[in-house]
Parts: structure tokens; C-alpha cells; sequence
């Protein structure tokens, strides 16, 4: 990873609102975390900064008990896949491919579902579950957040 990737990963982050984050590929691991004091002199007034919130484990899992108005009202009987990373969503592998998955379609474990780019490298996002899309909440080429729902799958 050249300095250039590294100084816009670290602009995605501040942006984000993160304290902590972990990106894990096959042979490199980055690990960045929010200062909680200033690093100016002793005399600098220490903000009042909350301890970092521990970062849900980023995987297709059964919905929460409560959603974000933002992300709309989610059946109980379909699973959220989320975004594992901020970056930009891509729905094909390139613009003049055919999306991935389309809602309708029947998936499988590993079945790739999307693209997500961050910091010029692109993480193909698998699913974990098997079943129907039942909906597409992103659009394609716009960014999306850590944690954000990305589709909607009934399992099955």
C-alpha cells in the first residue's frame, strides 16, 4: 500500500465517524485508531471524547431489533447484508457487465453479490447465506458506510 492509499484511507475514516478501524486482507493488516487525548502540549485542554464503541462484527447476520429509520423497516423473515467496509458499491464487475445479482435472483453461499472499492482496491462482498433477493438498497457507484444494508435476502 503506496502513502497516497493510505492518506485517503485515513480521509474515509475521519469522514465516517469511526474511533477504530480494522482492514484485514490476505497478506496485509491495518489497524487505526482515534486519539482520545491531543496530541499538542500538556497544557492543551483534554476533549471530552467518548470511549470508542466497539465495532459489530461485519457479517450477514439476523436483523436488530431496531433499524434506522434512514434504512426504512426491514421483514423479520429476510436477512440484511451489510457493508463490510466504507467505499464505493458497484453492482457489476465492470459498466458494461450485467449486475451480479439482480432482486429475484436465487443465490448461494460464496455467491459473489457486489463489489465494494476502498482505497483503489476492490473486495468482492460474498454472501453468507443462501436464498431470494428480495431487494437491492444501494445504487450502483455510490458510496456507502461501514454497517450500511446493502440488500435484503429471504433465506431459503
Amino acid at each position: 500500500m503506496d502513502p497516497q492509499q493510505i492518506r485517503e484511507l485515513l480521509k474515509i475514516i475521519k469522514r465516517s465517524g469511526l474511533e477504530e478501524v480494522k482492514i484485514k486482507t490476505n497478506d496485509l493488516l491495518i489497524e487505526i485508531r482515534a486519539h482520545s487525548r491531543p496530541l499538542i502540549g500538556p497544557h492543551s485542554p483534554s476533549p471530552q471524547v467518548p470511549p470508542p464503541a466497539s465495532l459489530p462484527t461485519p457479517t450477514t447476520s439476523p436483523i436488530p431489533p431496531t433499524i434506522p429509520e434512514e434504512q426504512g423497516s426491514i421483514s423479520e423473515d429476510l436477512i440484511p447484508v451489510k457493508a463490510q467496509m466504507v467505499g464505493t458499491f458497484y453492482a457489476a464487475s465492470s459498466p458494461d457487465e450485467e449486475p451480479f445479482i439482480k432482486v429475484g435472483d436465487k443465490i448461494k453461499v460464496g455467491q459473489t453479490l457486489c463489489i465494494i472499492e476502498a482505497m483503489k482496491l476492490f473486495n468482492e462482498i460474498e454472501s453468507e447465506v443462501a436464498g431470494v433477493v428480495a431487494e437491492i438498497r444501494v445504487e450502483d457507484a455510490t458510496p456507502v458506510e461501514f454497517d450500511q444494508v446493502l440488500f435484503l435476502i429471504r433465506p431459503g
